[in-house]
């Protein structure tokens, strides 16, 4: 019986040699992965602005860690523009919270406006006023999207 066992352990060793004595030449088998790639091709969307700036910030090398800064930025352009001011302008922001989103960053923000505006016609007055609003923007790596606001237009503002 042991006779068998070795015999029957022999064809196991990787010996080339045959019952008959012939050599068998094999190929051991390929130690690397043949899994086929996968490259995936992402397309991105065109991205087109809702709202012109007259000055649009750079892209930041973080835009998480420069959220606050971009909205600082462009939310005085934005509020010129819907106010529509003739005369004076003056602009604040206040309180100014960000927090880490899915894809990006929310700011959150209180912004203080007080200008003066003549209306139209020959007997137009010039009005003066002094107001708070609410503004809230979600920044990503491709975008500035002021997303809502108690004053003005919302939308996208810029893209990267």
């Amino acid at each position: 019986m042991l006779g068998l066992a070795a015999v029957a352990l022999a064809g196991c060793t990787g010996s080339n040699n045959q019952v008959d004595g012939s050599t068998k030449t094999t190929t051991p088998p390929s130690t690397t992965s043949t899994t086929p790639s996968t490259t995936t091709s992402t397309t991105r969307e065109p991205c087109s602005t809702d709202i012109a700036l007259d000055d649009p910030p750079e892209k930041p090398a973080s835009v998480s860690a420069s959220a606050e800064q971009i909205v600082r930025t462009v939310e005085p352009d934005v509020a010129r523009d819907h106010f529509d001011p003739d005369g004076y302008f003056n602009f604040s922001l206040g309180e100014v919270s960000t927090t880490d989103v899915e894809e990006g960053v929310r700011v959150e923000a209180r912004a203080e406006v007080d200008f003066s505006s003549k209306g139209d016609g020959e007997n137009a007055t010039t009005v003066h006023a002094h107001l708070y609003y609410d503004v809230t923007y979600r920044l990503t790596d491709r975008r500035v999207v002021r997303v809502s606001a108690e004053e003005g237009p919302t939308g996208t503002i810029h893209c990267w």
